[in-house]
Protein backbone atom coordinates (compact mmCIF):
# COMPACT_ATOMS: atom_id res chain seq x y z
CA UNK A 1 0.00 0.00 0.00
CA UNK A 2 1.42 3.82 -0.87
CA UNK A 3 1.64 5.94 2.16
CA UNK A 4 -0.78 8.35 2.41
CA UNK A 5 -1.25 11.56 5.04
CA UNK A 6 -3.27 11.25 8.10
CA UNK A 7 -7.00 11.88 6.67
CA UNK A 8 -9.66 13.02 8.53
CA UNK A 9 -13.23 13.14 7.59
CA UNK A 10 -15.13 15.97 9.75
CA UNK A 11 -18.90 15.47 9.47
CA UNK A 12 -22.13 16.09 11.91
CA UNK A 13 -22.62 13.75 14.09
CA UNK A 14 -26.00 11.24 12.61
CA UNK A 15 -24.85 11.70 8.66
CA UNK A 16 -24.06 8.12 8.74
CA UNK A 17 -20.07 7.77 9.38
CA UNK A 18 -20.61 4.55 10.80
CA UNK A 19 -22.73 3.16 8.61
CA UNK A 20 -20.69 4.02 5.75
CA UNK A 21 -17.34 2.73 7.87
CA UNK A 22 -18.86 -0.54 7.74
CA UNK A 23 -20.12 -0.70 4.27
CA UNK A 24 -16.09 -0.24 3.51
CA UNK A 25 -14.39 -2.39 5.43
CA UNK A 26 -12.41 -4.65 4.38
CA UNK A 27 -9.24 -6.47 3.93
CA UNK A 28 -6.07 -5.51 5.54
CA UNK A 29 -8.22 -3.49 7.32
CA UNK A 30 -7.85 -1.91 11.41
CA UNK A 31 -11.04 -0.49 13.22
CA UNK A 32 -10.75 1.36 16.59
CA UNK A 33 -13.04 2.90 18.51
CA UNK A 34 -13.58 5.19 21.58
CA UNK A 35 -14.28 2.13 23.99
CA UNK A 36 -14.81 -1.36 24.06
CA UNK A 37 -18.24 -1.27 25.30
CA UNK A 38 -18.53 -0.29 22.31
CA UNK A 39 -17.28 -2.91 19.99
CA UNK A 40 -20.50 -5.40 20.15
CA UNK A 41 -22.56 -3.57 19.05
CA UNK A 42 -20.37 -2.67 15.77
CA UNK A 43 -19.68 -5.87 14.90
CA UNK A 44 -23.52 -6.79 15.51
CA UNK A 45 -24.05 -4.17 12.74
CA UNK A 46 -21.49 -5.60 10.94
CA UNK A 47 -22.54 -9.26 10.95
CA UNK A 48 -26.33 -7.44 10.05
CA UNK A 49 -24.68 -6.39 6.97
CA UNK A 50 -24.56 -10.10 5.71
CA UNK A 51 -20.78 -9.29 5.37
CA UNK A 52 -18.65 -12.58 5.06
CA UNK A 53 -15.70 -10.84 6.69
CA UNK A 54 -14.02 -12.61 9.69
CA UNK A 55 -13.02 -10.72 12.25
CA UNK A 56 -10.57 -10.50 15.65
CA UNK A 57 -11.10 -8.03 18.19
CA UNK A 58 -8.82 -7.57 21.35
CA UNK A 59 -9.28 -7.91 24.90
CA UNK A 60 -9.56 -5.20 27.40
CA UNK A 61 -6.69 -5.07 30.63
CA UNK A 62 -8.59 -7.22 33.16
CA UNK A 63 -8.00 -4.07 35.35
CA UNK A 64 -10.51 -5.17 38.26
CA UNK A 65 -8.68 -8.95 38.48
CA UNK A 66 -5.44 -7.10 38.82
CA UNK A 67 -6.89 -5.00 41.46
CA UNK A 68 -7.88 -8.30 43.32
CA UNK A 69 -4.21 -9.10 43.87
CA UNK A 70 -3.19 -5.31 45.00
CA UNK A 71 -1.90 -4.11 41.89
CA UNK A 72 -3.02 -1.03 40.04
CA UNK A 73 -2.73 -1.00 36.49
CA UNK A 74 -5.05 2.13 35.37
CA UNK A 75 -2.49 4.29 35.12
CA UNK A 76 -0.69 2.51 33.20
CA UNK A 77 -3.22 1.30 31.01
CA UNK A 78 -4.15 5.38 30.92
CA UNK A 79 -0.77 6.00 29.46
CA UNK A 80 -1.10 3.17 27.04
CA UNK A 81 1.51 1.51 28.50
CA UNK A 82 0.85 -1.92 27.55
CA UNK A 83 4.30 -3.29 27.64
CA UNK A 84 4.85 -2.67 31.50
CA UNK A 85 1.35 -4.32 32.25
CA UNK A 86 1.97 -7.23 30.28
CA UNK A 87 5.56 -8.03 32.45
CA UNK A 88 3.12 -7.71 35.61
CA UNK A 89 0.37 -9.63 33.91
CA UNK A 90 3.14 -12.63 33.15
CA UNK A 91 4.32 -12.93 36.73
CA UNK A 92 0.25 -13.98 37.57
CA UNK A 93 -0.99 -15.87 34.82
CA UNK A 94 -2.16 -18.32 37.49
CA UNK A 95 -5.16 -15.89 37.71
CA UNK A 96 -7.61 -17.13 34.52
CA UNK A 97 -8.40 -13.34 33.32
CA UNK A 98 -5.01 -12.49 33.58
CA UNK A 99 -3.79 -15.46 31.02
CA UNK A 100 -6.86 -14.98 28.61
CA UNK A 101 -5.46 -11.19 28.19
CA UNK A 102 -2.26 -12.43 27.47
CA UNK A 103 -3.38 -14.99 25.58
CA UNK A 104 -5.27 -13.10 23.06
CA UNK A 105 -2.62 -10.13 23.40
CA UNK A 106 -0.06 -12.66 21.35
CA UNK A 107 -2.88 -13.48 18.83
CA UNK A 108 -3.04 -10.30 18.55
CA UNK A 109 0.28 -10.10 16.85
CA UNK A 110 -0.17 -12.12 13.85
CA UNK A 111 -3.86 -11.69 12.40
CA UNK A 112 -3.91 -12.48 8.67
CA UNK A 113 -4.22 -9.54 6.68
CA UNK A 114 -7.64 -10.77 5.47
CA UNK A 115 -8.96 -10.57 9.06
CA UNK A 116 -10.38 -7.46 10.23
CA UNK A 117 -9.21 -6.09 13.45
CA UNK A 118 -11.23 -4.15 15.84
CA UNK A 119 -9.83 -2.59 19.04
CA UNK A 120 -9.65 0.51 20.90
CA UNK A 121 -7.91 4.16 20.31
CA UNK A 122 -5.61 3.07 23.42
CA UNK A 123 -4.37 0.02 21.28
CA UNK A 124 -3.47 2.49 18.40
CA UNK A 125 0.32 2.88 19.12
CA UNK A 126 0.70 -0.88 19.00
CA UNK A 127 -1.04 -1.92 16.28
CA UNK A 128 0.38 0.71 14.02
CA UNK A 129 3.83 -1.06 15.54
CA UNK A 130 2.57 -4.77 14.51
CA UNK A 131 0.28 -3.40 11.09
CA UNK A 132 2.96 -0.44 9.35
CA UNK A 133 1.44 -1.44 6.09
CA UNK A 134 -2.50 -2.11 7.54
CA UNK A 135 -4.57 1.08 6.88
CA UNK A 136 -6.17 2.36 10.45
CA UNK A 137 -9.51 3.61 10.48
CA UNK A 138 -10.02 5.72 13.90
CA UNK A 139 -14.00 6.29 14.67
CA UNK A 140 -13.84 9.67 16.63
CA UNK A 141 -11.23 11.87 17.68
CA UNK A 142 -8.13 10.07 19.67
CA UNK A 143 -6.60 13.09 21.02
CA UNK A 144 -6.16 11.76 24.88
CA UNK A 145 -4.40 9.19 22.99
CA UNK A 146 -1.96 11.40 20.96
CA UNK A 147 -1.18 13.92 23.72
CA UNK A 148 -1.62 11.63 27.13
CA UNK A 149 -1.84 13.61 29.90
CA UNK A 150 -1.49 12.54 33.86
CA UNK A 151 -0.73 13.92 37.25
CA UNK A 152 0.98 12.99 40.13
CA UNK A 153 1.48 14.07 43.67
CA UNK A 154 4.86 15.32 44.73
CA UNK A 155 4.67 13.07 48.13
CA UNK A 156 4.69 10.09 45.56
CA UNK A 157 8.41 10.75 44.24
CA UNK A 158 11.96 9.84 46.00
CA UNK A 159 13.02 12.79 48.00
CA UNK A 160 15.94 13.10 45.49
CA UNK A 161 13.85 12.58 42.48
CA UNK A 162 15.43 15.12 39.85
CA UNK A 163 11.82 16.60 39.12
CA UNK A 164 11.57 18.19 42.76
CA UNK A 165 14.73 20.65 41.51
CA UNK A 166 12.62 22.55 39.15
CA UNK A 167 10.98 25.84 39.45
CA UNK A 168 7.02 25.57 40.12
CA UNK A 169 4.33 27.21 37.80
CA UNK A 170 6.04 26.93 34.35
CA UNK A 171 6.35 24.20 31.60
CA UNK A 172 9.48 22.11 31.70
CA UNK A 173 11.02 20.13 28.87
CA UNK A 174 11.75 17.09 30.59
CA UNK A 175 14.70 15.23 31.48
CA UNK A 176 13.83 12.04 30.46
CA UNK A 177 15.03 9.56 33.08
CA UNK A 178 14.79 5.64 32.95
CA UNK A 179 13.60 4.30 35.71
CA UNK A 180 11.67 0.55 36.32
CA UNK A 181 8.74 2.05 38.81
CA UNK A 182 5.59 1.40 37.36
CA UNK A 183 4.01 4.51 39.37
CA UNK A 184 6.68 6.75 37.90
CA UNK A 185 7.39 5.92 34.24
CA UNK A 186 5.01 7.84 32.77
CA UNK A 187 6.06 11.12 34.42
CA UNK A 188 9.62 9.83 33.58
CA UNK A 189 9.28 9.34 29.99
CA UNK A 190 7.01 12.69 29.40
CA UNK A 191 8.22 15.36 26.94
CA UNK A 192 7.15 18.22 29.04
CA UNK A 193 5.55 18.68 32.45
CA UNK A 194 4.53 21.62 34.79
CA UNK A 195 5.47 21.38 39.03
CA UNK A 196 2.77 23.78 41.77
CA UNK A 197 2.92 23.49 45.38
CA UNK A 198 0.78 19.82 45.42
CA UNK A 199 1.70 18.25 42.43
CA UNK A 200 3.43 17.57 38.83
CA UNK A 201 0.89 17.28 35.56
CA UNK A 202 2.98 15.86 32.59
CA UNK A 203 2.22 14.89 28.86
CA UNK A 204 3.85 12.72 26.39
CA UNK A 205 3.08 12.69 22.88
CA UNK A 206 2.45 9.31 21.27
CA UNK A 207 5.11 8.74 18.33
CA UNK A 208 2.62 7.44 16.03
CA UNK A 209 3.04 6.76 12.41
CA UNK A 210 0.15 8.10 11.38
CA UNK A 211 -0.05 7.74 7.62
CA UNK A 212 -2.57 5.44 6.51
CA UNK A 213 -4.48 6.53 8.50
CA UNK A 214 -8.18 7.88 8.42
CA UNK A 215 -9.77 9.67 11.63
CA UNK A 216 -13.86 9.95 11.62
CA UNK A 217 -15.24 12.81 13.61
CA UNK A 218 -17.82 15.68 14.45
CA UNK A 219 -15.84 17.23 16.83
CA UNK A 220 -12.25 17.41 15.89
CA UNK A 221 -10.11 20.12 16.18
CA UNK A 222 -8.51 20.55 12.65
CA UNK A 223 -6.57 23.08 13.95
CA UNK A 224 -5.17 21.41 16.53
CA UNK A 225 -4.15 18.46 13.90
CA UNK A 226 -2.95 20.87 11.42
CA UNK A 227 -0.43 22.22 13.93
CA UNK A 228 0.63 18.83 14.51
CA UNK A 229 0.40 17.05 11.26
CA UNK A 230 1.12 19.76 8.55
CA UNK A 231 0.97 17.17 5.72
CA UNK A 232 -2.74 16.17 6.83
CA UNK A 233 -5.18 16.22 4.50
CA UNK A 234 -9.21 16.42 5.46
CA UNK A 235 -12.42 16.44 3.79
CA UNK A 236 -15.52 18.55 5.83
CA UNK A 237 -19.01 17.52 4.74
CA UNK A 238 -20.57 21.02 5.78
CA UNK A 239 -24.23 22.74 4.52
CA UNK A 240 -26.31 19.89 5.93
CA UNK A 241 -29.49 21.25 7.26
CA UNK A 242 -30.69 19.63 10.76
CA UNK A 243 -33.96 18.09 11.09
CA UNK A 244 -33.76 19.17 14.79
CA UNK A 245 -33.55 22.16 17.10
CA UNK A 246 -30.54 23.73 19.26
CA UNK A 247 -31.57 26.18 21.53
CA UNK A 248 -29.35 27.58 23.02
CA UNK A 249 -29.49 29.79 26.74
CA UNK A 250 -25.79 31.71 26.71
CA UNK A 251 -26.31 34.60 29.22
CA UNK A 252 -24.11 32.56 32.02
CA UNK A 253 -20.74 30.93 31.83
CA UNK A 254 -22.30 27.23 33.42
CA UNK A 255 -18.83 26.96 33.93
CA UNK A 256 -17.90 24.35 36.91
CA UNK A 257 -17.29 27.22 39.33
CA UNK A 258 -20.51 28.81 38.01
CA UNK A 259 -22.76 25.45 38.64
CA UNK A 260 -21.28 25.47 41.94
CA UNK A 261 -21.54 28.97 43.06
CA UNK A 262 -25.06 29.13 41.42
CA UNK A 263 -25.86 25.24 42.65
CA UNK A 264 -29.64 26.71 42.78
CA UNK A 265 -29.63 27.73 38.96
CA UNK A 266 -29.06 24.59 37.84
CA UNK A 267 -31.61 22.44 40.45
CA UNK A 268 -34.04 24.72 38.74
CA UNK A 269 -32.67 24.01 35.29
CA UNK A 270 -32.41 20.20 36.52
CA UNK A 271 -36.39 20.35 38.14
CA UNK A 272 -37.38 21.98 34.85
CA UNK A 273 -35.92 19.58 32.42
CA UNK A 274 -36.67 16.54 34.39
CA UNK A 275 -38.82 14.40 32.22
CA UNK A 276 -35.52 14.45 29.28
CA UNK A 277 -32.16 12.68 29.27
CA UNK A 278 -29.22 15.17 30.85
CA UNK A 279 -25.99 15.89 30.45
CA UNK A 280 -23.63 18.18 33.14
CA UNK A 281 -20.20 18.32 34.76
CA UNK A 282 -19.31 15.07 36.49
CA UNK A 283 -20.48 14.62 39.79
CA UNK A 284 -23.21 17.32 39.39
CA UNK A 285 -25.75 14.40 38.88
CA UNK A 286 -24.88 11.36 40.70
CA UNK A 287 -27.67 9.73 38.98
CA UNK A 288 -26.83 9.62 35.65
CA UNK A 289 -23.12 7.87 34.31
CA UNK A 290 -22.65 10.24 31.92
CA UNK A 291 -21.10 13.69 31.63
CA UNK A 292 -19.69 16.32 29.34
CA UNK A 293 -16.66 14.31 29.12
CA UNK A 294 -18.01 11.13 28.85
CA UNK A 295 -19.97 10.96 25.99
CA UNK A 296 -18.14 9.76 23.07
CA UNK A 297 -20.34 7.12 21.21
CA UNK A 298 -23.45 6.74 23.12
CA UNK A 299 -26.23 6.21 20.94
CA UNK A 300 -29.00 5.91 23.83
CA UNK A 301 -29.95 9.70 23.52
CA UNK A 302 -31.40 10.06 19.87
CA UNK A 303 -34.58 10.89 19.02
CA UNK A 304 -35.01 12.21 22.35
CA UNK A 305 -35.19 15.98 23.16
CA UNK A 306 -32.09 16.71 25.69
CA UNK A 307 -30.73 19.41 28.31
CA UNK A 308 -26.64 20.12 28.38
CA UNK A 309 -25.90 21.82 31.61
CA UNK A 310 -22.26 23.30 31.56
CA UNK A 311 -19.41 24.75 29.33
CA UNK A 312 -16.72 21.71 29.91
CA UNK A 313 -13.54 24.66 30.35
CA UNK A 314 -10.13 22.13 29.71
CA UNK A 315 -7.31 22.30 32.06
CA UNK A 316 -5.22 25.49 31.70
CA UNK A 317 -2.05 23.42 32.62
CA UNK A 318 -3.22 20.52 29.74
CA UNK A 319 -3.51 23.42 27.56
CA UNK A 320 -0.38 24.60 27.96
CA UNK A 321 1.28 21.48 27.65
CA UNK A 322 -0.06 20.76 24.30
CA UNK A 323 1.12 24.08 23.00
CA UNK A 324 4.62 22.76 24.43
CA UNK A 325 4.29 19.56 22.09
CA UNK A 326 3.33 21.65 19.25
CA UNK A 327 6.70 23.66 19.50
CA UNK A 328 5.49 26.49 22.00
CA UNK A 329 6.23 27.06 25.75
CA UNK A 330 4.36 30.17 26.38
CA UNK A 331 5.42 32.73 28.63
CA UNK A 332 1.90 34.65 28.70
CA UNK A 333 -0.87 32.87 30.05
CA UNK A 334 -3.42 35.95 30.56
CA UNK A 335 -7.00 35.37 30.19
CA UNK A 336 -9.50 37.98 29.43
CA UNK A 337 -13.26 38.53 28.12
CA UNK A 338 -12.91 39.38 24.23
CA UNK A 339 -14.63 39.08 21.19
CA UNK A 340 -13.91 35.60 19.52
CA UNK A 341 -14.85 34.31 15.91
CA UNK A 342 -16.03 31.32 14.81
CA UNK A 343 -14.98 30.14 10.99
CA UNK A 344 -18.42 30.26 10.49
CA UNK A 345 -17.98 34.00 11.05
CA UNK A 346 -20.44 34.48 13.96
CA UNK A 347 -18.59 36.53 16.61
CA UNK A 348 -19.02 36.47 20.41
CA UNK A 349 -17.45 37.43 23.75
CA UNK A 350 -15.75 35.09 25.41
CA UNK A 351 -13.42 34.44 28.52
CA UNK A 352 -10.40 32.85 26.51
CA UNK A 353 -6.59 33.25 26.40
CA UNK A 354 -4.60 36.37 24.89
CA UNK A 355 -1.88 34.27 22.76
CA UNK A 356 -3.19 32.68 19.47
CA UNK A 357 -2.30 29.25 19.75
CA UNK A 358 -3.40 28.84 23.72
CA UNK A 359 -7.07 30.40 22.32
CA UNK A 360 -6.77 27.64 19.32
CA UNK A 361 -6.47 25.29 21.87
CA UNK A 362 -8.36 26.52 24.46
CA UNK A 363 -11.64 26.80 22.30
CA UNK A 364 -10.79 23.77 20.03
CA UNK A 365 -11.46 22.06 23.02
CA UNK A 366 -14.37 23.39 24.49
CA UNK A 367 -15.98 23.46 21.06
CA UNK A 368 -15.09 19.54 20.58
CA UNK A 369 -16.78 18.92 24.07
CA UNK A 370 -20.05 20.78 23.57
CA UNK A 371 -20.67 19.65 20.10
CA UNK A 372 -19.83 15.86 21.36
CA UNK A 373 -22.59 16.03 23.45
CA UNK A 374 -25.20 18.40 21.03
CA UNK A 375 -24.65 15.11 19.10
CA UNK A 376 -26.27 12.31 21.04
CA UNK A 377 -29.54 13.52 20.22
CA UNK A 378 -28.55 13.03 16.63
CA UNK A 379 -30.83 15.83 15.00
CA UNK A 380 -29.96 15.62 11.81
CA UNK A 381 -31.76 13.12 11.65
CA UNK A 382 -34.53 12.98 14.48
CA UNK A 383 -36.67 15.93 14.83
CA UNK A 384 -35.71 16.29 18.69
CA UNK A 385 -34.46 20.08 20.03
CA UNK A 386 -31.07 20.40 22.60
CA UNK A 387 -31.64 22.70 25.31
CA UNK A 388 -27.99 24.29 26.22
CA UNK A 389 -26.88 26.17 28.71
CA UNK A 390 -23.47 27.38 27.91
CA UNK A 391 -21.63 30.78 27.12
CA UNK A 392 -19.89 28.74 24.00
CA UNK A 393 -22.06 29.73 21.26
CA UNK A 394 -22.11 26.68 18.81
CA UNK A 395 -23.07 27.24 14.88
CA UNK A 396 -26.82 27.07 14.10
CA UNK A 397 -28.05 27.40 17.76
CA UNK A 398 -31.29 29.67 17.98
CA UNK A 399 -30.04 31.89 20.54
CA UNK A 400 -32.33 32.82 23.99
CA UNK A 401 -30.80 35.78 26.26
CA UNK A 402 -33.37 35.00 29.14
CA UNK A 403 -33.74 31.50 31.42
CA UNK A 404 -35.98 32.76 34.06
CA UNK A 405 -39.06 30.23 33.34
CA UNK A 406 -37.05 27.44 34.89
CA UNK A 407 -38.02 29.16 38.39
CA UNK A 408 -41.47 29.03 37.92
CA UNK A 409 -43.54 26.95 40.34
CA UNK A 410 -46.37 24.46 38.39
CA UNK A 411 -48.55 26.77 39.95
CA UNK A 412 -46.98 29.63 38.12
CA UNK A 413 -46.84 27.56 34.81
CA UNK A 414 -49.99 26.35 34.78
CA UNK A 415 -51.16 29.98 35.51
CA UNK A 416 -49.68 31.53 32.20
CA UNK A 417 -50.65 28.27 29.99
CA UNK A 418 -54.06 29.27 30.70
CA UNK A 419 -53.76 32.74 30.14
CA UNK A 420 -52.60 32.10 26.91
CA UNK A 421 -55.41 29.68 25.75
CA UNK A 422 -58.23 32.51 26.72
CA UNK A 423 -56.10 35.52 24.81
CA UNK A 424 -55.82 32.80 22.06
CA UNK A 425 -59.77 32.58 22.80
CA UNK A 426 -60.30 36.21 22.72
CA UNK A 427 -58.45 36.38 19.58
CA UNK A 428 -60.65 34.33 17.88
CA UNK A 429 -63.70 35.50 19.26
CA UNK A 430 -62.74 38.96 18.22
CA UNK A 431 -61.94 37.90 14.64
CA UNK A 432 -65.62 36.39 14.66
CA UNK A 433 -66.85 39.33 15.44
CA UNK A 434 -64.92 41.57 12.84
CA UNK A 435 -66.27 39.63 9.66
CA UNK A 436 -69.43 39.79 10.60
CA UNK A 437 -69.56 43.73 11.80
CA UNK A 438 -67.95 43.92 8.04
Amino acid sequence: MANKPLHIIYAPTGLGKTNATISSLGQNMILLLPRHDIINEIIERILSCNTTIPIFRTSPVPVSAFAQIGVNVEELYKLCRYREIAVIAEENRHIPEIDEWLLNRKEAEKVPPEILIISTHHQLERMRRLYPDRKIIIDEDPVNIIWQTSTITKNALPEKSPFLDYENDKVIKSPQIATEDTRLIGLYISDFFYKDERAITFIKRANIDMQNCIILSATIDIQTYQKAFPSLTFTEISNVKSTGKLQQYFTATFSRTYCKKEFETVKAIERYYKKIPQITHYGFNPTNEYHLRNTEGIDIFKNNDLAIIGTSFPSPIRTQLIAATLGEIIDDTHMQYQQVRRPDGRAFKFYTYRNETLRMLHLGEIESVTMQAVGRARLLRFPNTVFLFSSYILPEAVLQNNFDFVFETDFSRLRRFIISIFRKIRTFILGVIRENIH
